[in-house]
C-alpha cells in the first residue's frame, strides 16, 4: 500500500510515490522520492527532501501556495486506486532538511462558503470569467523579456501606466504564470516595468511573456478600462450608511 501525489503548479506538474520504486499509477508516472504524506479530512502536511527541484523552486519563491493544487491516491495492496484527498497549498514551511507544504482540503474550502446571496458595491466576478464575459486574448499585450532583477522585470513594450498592476504574467514557453504585484515607472528607460509576487522560475532575460491587466473590481475601473459596465456585477449604489441607525 502506498500514496501517488500530484501537486499541480502553473505549466507544470510534479508526481511523487511514497512507493519503494517509481510507479504508474491510471496511466500516469509517479516517481519515487523522499516525501512524507500526513492527511486528515481538513488538511494535509506533505513533507519533500530539500533537494527535490519542487522544494527549491518553492524555496526560491517561484511557487504561490494558492496557485498549487493537490491530489493523493492510494494504491491498497490488493491493486485498487482509492481517491484519497484532493485541496490546495496555503502555506509553505522549512523544517530541517525537508521544506513542507500546507494543504487544505476541498471539503474545508466548500464548508466555509457562504450560503445565501452576498452582494458589495464592488464585483464579484474573477477578470475574464463566464461573468464577465470579457476575452481574455483581447486584452493580453506579448512582449520580450530585457532585463530581470530578483521579482522585477523590464519588458520592451510600453503599457499604459498601472495597467497592468494586480494583473497577470504567463511565460509563453512554459506556462508559468505570476500574479503581478505592481506596474512600476520606467524611469526614463523604453518599455515597461512590473513586480512580480514571486521571483520567476522559468523566464530568462529574451524570452515571450504575455501580459494580462488587472481588476480592482470597482465600477469605474469596469467602465473606463474594459468597457464593460453592461457586465458588472456589483451594486455601486448601495447605500453605506444604515437608514435605521440614529444618528
Amino acid at each position: 500500500m502506498y500514496d501517488a501525489i500530484e501537486i499541480v503548479l502553473p505549466g507544470e506538474t510534479f508526481r511523487l510515490t511514497t512507493a519503494a520504486r517509481d510507479v504508474v499509477v491510471d496511466g500516469k508516472d509517479y516517481v519515487r522520492a523522499d516525501v512524507r504524506l500526513e492527511v486528515s479530512d481538513h488538511e494535509a502536511v506533505i513533507s519533500l527532501v530539500g533537494e527535490h527541484r519542487l522544494s527549491q523552486r518553492a524555496s526560491d519563491g517561484g511557487v504561490r501556495p494558492q496557485q498549487a493544487d493537490v491530489n493523493v491516491v492510494r494504491l491498497e495492496d490488493n491493486g485498487e486506486v482509492v481517491l484519497r484527498w484532493i485541496g490546495h497549498v496555503v502555506s509553505l514551511g522549512v523544517a530541517d532538511t525537508h521544506v513542507e507544504f500546507y494543504a487544505e482540503s476541498a471539503l474545508s474550502q466548500a464548508l466555509r462558503r457562504p450560503v445565501g446571496l452576498m452582494v458589495s458595491r464592488s464585483c464579484p466576478h474573477r477578470l475574464f470569467d463566464a461573468g464577465c464575459r470579457l476575452d481574455r486574448n483581447a486584452f493580453s499585450r506579448r512582449a520580450i523579456v530585457v532585463a530581470i532583477e530578483h521579482r522585477t522585470l523590464l519588458l520592451d513594450t510600453s503599457l499604459a501606466p498601472h495597467w497592468a498592476s494586480g494583473g497577470e504574467l504567463t511565460h509563453v514557453v512554459s506556462g508559468e504564470r505570476i500574479e503581478i504585484v505592481e506596474q512600476l515607472e520606467s524611469s526614463g528607460a523604453a518599455g515597461s516595468r512590473i513586480t512580480l509576487h514571486s521571483r520567476p522560475y522559468n523566464t530568462r532575460v529574451g524570452d515571450a511573456v504575455e501580459v494580462t491587466p488587472g481588476c480592482d473590481r470597482a465600477i469605474f475601473t469596469c467602465h473606463t478600462k474594459f468597457n464593460n459596465r453592461q457586465n458588472f456585477g456589483g451594486f455601486p449604489h448601495l447605500p453605506t450608511k444604515n437608514a435605521f441607525e440614529a444618528e
